[in-house]
């Protein structure tokens, strides 16, 4: 508000008003704020009281309503009343779906805690999921507020069971600890359910010592509602009464000034100015500790993240760079428990200024007494080895903590440890394996102790903690539940007692493949005597085997909703309506998992969705309508009878299965709101946007065991949307209504139908694509032009045409054979791409196949979509292609470099070849060996084709390198090497391998499942991945297989 005094001067004033509507001030600013009811009265504070005529009272506060928010009638200052002239609010912009504040509060030399906060700003929430990938390869050591999942780089945090509910307008807040290897940057994105939120992150203050984890609190904490800052324009802030500490010689890179301006009984105005004695600054944080626990409640001249007593203040947008010399100036209000101590040091960007203060109140002597209680303890156990405590001080009257322990069979207590009042944590490394322990900790001081706060731990004998290592740490998945050898083939069940500290030096020094080094101690102790006890002691013995492997194994996969993909969507809605709409482009892209567009757990119908999905039902609805009226209608006589009958015919179409009673009634309503067209016209739109359409179902029904059995119409979906993309056809219908989809040679005989009909080829193209280059096949990069000049936009549909064409070839037309993919000498172009690869033309109007007969073209490594997609648009690029070897078609896992920042293409050289510039690249960096070791030989033997895939003899003069070494084909062990000539040479030891065709039919299964599997799915994906072994790693085999393994038509109860 600001008020002009028109009137003599005056030395102390009050302003009143009252409330229309009922609203509360929440906080306030540059005034002593009173309300009661719906009466407001505002004081002057002391640097503020003394109002010449002519000048402005000014303040201001932030309120909560229930609706309704008008102004007052009428405001008066001492008793008289005021002219008002009332700003409207300018309009709220549309809010984002979610805010998140990303928050390092805390870090030292490998490791860091941080707190997230995420304000729901769409529709409420019941049950969410947040994800972000770590940017330098940071790893969650321990969490709270949520459960915590991460693969690589990739974090996923989801609900616990008392904050699953979000209300719109409330806030998630969770936290972890971590660990890193020197860079510790903060994510770029992170996403709600599926949708970007507007992403803040507040670096840390240095600290010397890592602080004590947080306590994970059942607990929720309710989050207060945001408060509205003052306006970000620059406003002077107004001089203390108290005359303000002088100001230091210039020390240091920064000089700090923390003024409290203004106290009364809770609450305080503090004013602070920092000058920046270093070099110019392009943003800035300020910060420091609250000694009293003060909290900030209102901020101006900056924006501000207060975690516990830690406060850190970055800049509004207007004042984000200060020149050297120059001052941050900002301001807030706060409120306090009665002590309101000053900070002792401010920083600036992490350097500590020379800091001067003023105003505040000093903490008074509390009364002597005992401390209470430690709050939130908890205990979790570490490798099997050291049980961590974690608690909250009660007060400040604690000196110290006592620990005391006993077993849990025991009587007697005794002393573990002691630690400071600052230090609410303990690690207790003097624990056996095998124990039961019970813990209390005291808190005491000169007075006494306070009641114990109790906790309990349990460890496992290192026999079990193997055996729950042994799924943790992915063995089971690699070598199978039983230790026979898996997918891998690669048995442990030969190892003998003899030899147990070979195989726990094996576990700790390269296992797992994907990070070795991962399970150590106890894990790597633990594992190898799990796999020689029990495992190869089973096998010994003659158990293990025989019969139905997955007999008595629960279903791999969770019941699920799966979301029909952009693809899924254009094919149903055409089929269902007579149209042949292309809608991919209008509709949200999906988040992609391992390459795939269909992952369940992370495709969901959000606003955005919705609002085109609505967008396209309505359009969609009226243009069938107006050209497939006759066809849509199973009747001529437009009257009840005739609603019904389309209502159940067309219901039964789009919802993949006869629709309920209810639901019939519901639709047939529609058709007395308007005309017969228009109801047609209105049922088709309410359907295509209900969840009964978009999702496909695979929920089930529950059998006498507790699982969850596909009914025939969910299990007719399943197999038509894998094989055709689409709703199921009038065969598969009739078969769900006989309910002849129950047995194998059943859902086969209908799989091997579908997979014979011409418009199945576009669905394995669509899974060939997502496999091969992680994304449409239609979606090739653009080139430099000046580059490749020949390389547009009709050689990039070729290219995408020709995947797809090649695998159909091999797998429709030619042997079937895993091995051809590799060794083929044909390629399958057009003219166009025959014209492009320098090939005689195959004739005709399509594509046909080409026989190649000089080697340089043979097969997938060799087919221009795989060699444009992994390159720069100017050049070709050796490590992209290497990893699409080692990610795509051996499925195996490289980390991101730790602490490697941005990593810039080496810079063109005229006199080098692209080998002997990357070569030395990557080779002065020895940090980044470990990656590179299997990267570059194999990235090396692409070198014969361009960025743009043509082959080329010689670079910049020189002849083209190929050769290469192929690290850890099998094992994925440095030590496994394989030489090789040239990418024809290095393609046949690829058709050769066993792990390479079983990563082909490993990536169908994710396509096929939605998922990427998990220990859960390691029974049903050897049996799936043995039987296509046993076929010669046929690819229709593959194909069709998927159908009859484990788990296709079960799922289990607790998704």
């Amino acid at each position: 508000m600001k008020i002009r005094n028109d009137g003599p001067a005056l030395a102390g004033w009050n302003v009143a008003w009252e409330m229309p509507d009922g609203q509360e001030i929440t906080n306030s600013w540059n005034g002593r704020f009173v309300q009661t009811g719906a009466h407001v009265d505002v004081g002057n504070l002391d640097w503020n009281k003394d109002i010449p005529a002519g000048s402005n009272i000014e303040f201001g506060f932030n309120g909560s309503h229930t609706g309704r928010n008008r102004t007052p009638a009428s405001l008066s200052v001492n008793g008289v009343k005021c002219t008002m002239a009332v700003a409207a609010p300018p309009p709220s912009p549309r809010p984002a779906a979610c805010e998140a504040t990303y928050q390092i509060s805390d870090q030292w030399n490998t490791g860091f805690t941080a707190n997230v906060r995420i304000r729901n700003d769409g529709d409420p929430l019941a049950g969410w999921k947040v994800v972000w990938d770590m940017p330098d390869g940071q790893r969650v050591t321990n969490s709270w507020n949520g459960r915590f999942t991460q693969s690589g780089s990739h974090v996923e945090v989801g609900h616990l069971d008392w904050n699953r509910d979000i209300a719109t307008g409330s806030n998630i807040e969770f936290g972890f600890n971590g660990s890193h290897a020197g860079a510790n940057r903060a994510p770029s994105s992170l996403s709600l359910n599926g949708v970007a939120c507007a992403l803040v992150t507040v670096a840390p203050s240095p600290t010397p010592a890592p602080t004590a984890t947080p306590s994970p609190i059942p607990t929720p904490t309710p989050s207060p509602a945001p408060t509205a800052s003052p306006s970000p324009a620059p406003t002077p802030t107004p001089a203390p009464t108290s005359s303000p500490s002088p100001t230091p010689a210039p020390t240091g890179p920064c000089q700090a000034d923390y003024q409290v301006t203004a106290q009364w009984n809770d609450g305080f105005t503090a004013n602070v100015k920092v000058r920046n004695n270093g070099t110019a600054l392009d943003g800035w944080t300020v910060a420091w500790t609250m000694p009293s626990g003060q909290t900030v409640t209102g901020m101006w001249n900056g924006q501000y993240v207060q975690t516990g007593p830690q406060v850190a203040v970055t800049p509004a947008d207007w004042n984000r760079q200060i020149a050297s010399g120059a001052s941050i100036e900002f301001g807030f209000n706060g409120s306090h428990s009665g002590s309101n101590a000053v900070p002792g040091v401010l920083t600036l960007n992490g350097a500590a200024c020379a800091t001067t203060t003023g105003g505040g109140t000093p903490t008074p002597t509390p009364v002597p007494v005992a401390p209470g209680a430690p709050a939130g303890l908890s205990a979790t156990v570490a490798d099997n080895a050291v049980v961590n405590l974690v608690w909250t001080a009660a007060d400040a009257f604690a000196q110290g903590f006592r620990i005391e322990r006993r077993t849990a069979a025991g009587v007697d207590w005794a002393l573990v440890a002691e630690t400071a009042a600052g230090v609410p944590s303990f690690g207790d490394g003097t624990v056996a394996m095998g124990n039961d322990y019970e813990y209390r900790v005291y808190a005491f001081n000169a007075v006494g102790n306070s009641p114990p706060a109790t906790a309990s731990a349990s460890l496992p004998t290192l026999l079990k903690y193997g055996e729950s290592q042994y799924q943790k740490q992915g063995c089971a998945s690699c070598h199978g539940k039983d230790g026979k050898g898996g997918f891998t083939n690669k048995p442990l069940v030969h190892f003998t007692a003899d030899q147990l500290a070979t195989l726990t030096e094996i576990i700790r020094v390269r296992m797992p493949p994907s990070k070795p080094a991962n399970c150590v101690s106890n894990c790597a102790a633990g594992t190898a005597k799990y796999i020689i006890e029990v495992l190869a002691a089973a096998a010994s013995g003659g158990g293990g085997g025989g019969g139905n492997a997955c007999a008595g194994s629960p279903p791999p996969g969770g019941r699920a909703l799966r979301l029909l993909t952009r693809q899924e969507y254009q094919n149903t809605v055409n089929d269902l309506l007579g149209l042949s709409e292309n809608l991919v482009h209008l509709l949200p892209e999906e988040n992609r998992v391992d390459g795939f567009d269909n992952n369940v757990a992370t495709n969901l119908v959000t606003s955005i969705r919705l609002e085109a999905f609505l967008t396209q039902a309505e359009a969609l609805a009226a243009k069938a309508v107006q050209q497939n009226w006759n066809a849509l209608l199973p009747c001529t006589q437009q009257d009840a009878a005739c609603a019904r009958r389309f209502v159940e015919a067309f219901g039964k179409r789009a919802y993949r299965r006869p629709l309920t009673p209810e639901e019939a009634d519901a639709y047939a309503a529609l058709f007395g709101q308007g005309s017969f067209r228009e109801g047609v016209e209105a049922t088709i739109t309410h359907m295509l946007v209900s969840p009964n359409f978009l999702y496909r179902s695979e929920l089930g029904e529950v059998q006498a065991d507790g699982t969850y059995k596909l009914t025939p119409y969910e299990t007719a979906s399943a197999l038509s949307y894998l094989f055709l993309g689409s709703l199921p056809d009038g065969e598969l219908v009739s078969a769900a209504d006989q309910n002849l989809l129950d047995t194998p040679d059943q859902r086969i005989a209908h799989a091997s139908r579908l997979l014979s009909l011409p418009r199945s080829r576009n669905r394995v193209g669509h899974f060939v694509g997502q496999w091969l280059l992680g994304t449409s096949p239609y979606t090739l990069p653009e080139k430099d032009q000046a580059v490749y000049p020949r390389y547009d936009a009709a050689v990039r549909s070729a290219m995408s045409e020709e995947l797809i064409g090649f695998f159909d070839h091999v797998a429709f037309e030619s042997t079937q054979s895993f091995p051809e993919l590799f060794t083929a000498n044909y390629v399958v172009v057009d003219d166009t791409l025959a014209d492009y690869y320098g090939l005689g033309r195959p004739g005709g109007s399509g594509f046909a196949p080409v026989t190649v007969s000089d080697g340089t073209r043979t097969g997938i490594l060799t087919l221009g979509a795989v060699l444009s997609r992994y390159a720069n648009s100017n050049e070709s690029h050796p490590f992209k292609r290497g990893g699409f070897l080692y990610k795509r078609l051996l499925c195996r896992d490289l980390p991101l470099p730790a602490n490697a920042g941005f990593i810039q293409a080496p810079q063109p050289d005229p006199n080098a070849t692209t080998r002997q510039r990357f070569e030395f690249h990557s080779k002065s960096n020895t940090s980044c060996y470990g990656c590179h070791q299997y990267l570059d030989g194999p990235g090396f033997g692409f070198e014969n084709y361009d960025g743009a895939g043509i082959f080329r003899a010689s670079e910049n003069g020189q002849a083209i390198d190929a050769s290469g070494v192929l690290r850890g084909l099998e094992t994925f062990t440095p030590t496994e090497e394989l030489s090789f000539t040239d990418l024809p040479d290095l393609s046949r030891k690829i058709a050769a391998s066993p792990t390479a065709a079983q990563c082909a039919a490993r990536q169908y299964y994710r396509f096929a499942t939605g998922r990427r599997e998990a220990s859960s799915d390691s029974c049903a994906l050897d049996s799936f991945l043995q039987t296509y072994s046993a076929n010669g790693h046929n690819l229709q085999t593959m194909l069709l297989g998927i159908v009859n393994a484990p788990g296709f038509t079960v799922r289990r109860a607790d998704q």
